[in-house]
């Protein structure tokens, strides 16, 4: 699942040609899979909420706007789009095992605790 489309992420890079719209999505590929990971089981999806700003879940405790582009969270489309500008600017420095702090810190509110 990409969790920005390729026009945003070349908007955020500030791409205007076609040339490298490959090269972009699997980066996009590559940052939405690092974010998954990140978040480990906590959903990337805003879920939907009823009148009473209650998240609507179905029977398998999913959200029920799992799938679709415009649901995911703003933390995740910023963290995306942040690894995106630095995978295609070939500025990704980071300890192995670990994300950009920046990234880090815009996600780390939403992951789900590790028990001890």
């Amino acid at each position: 699942m990409l969790y920005v489309s390729l026009a945003d992420a070349k908007a955020h890079c500030r791409v205007t040609h076609d040339e490298d719209d490959s090269d972009i999505v699997s980066k996009i590929e590559a940052a939405s899979s690092m974010v998954k990971s990140y978040l480990k089981n906590v959903s990337p999806f805003e879920p939907e909420r009823d009148a009473d700003d209650t998240a609507l879940y179905d029977s398998s405790g999913y959200s029920i706007t799992d799938t679709a582009l415009d649901a995911v969270r703003y933390e995740v489309r910023a963290a995306v789009l942040i690894l995106v500008q630095k995978l295609y600017d070939q500025d990704f420095v980071t300890e192995p095992g670990y994300l950009p702090t920046e990234v880090m810190s815009i996600l780390y509110p939403l992951r789900d605790p590790t028990l001890a």
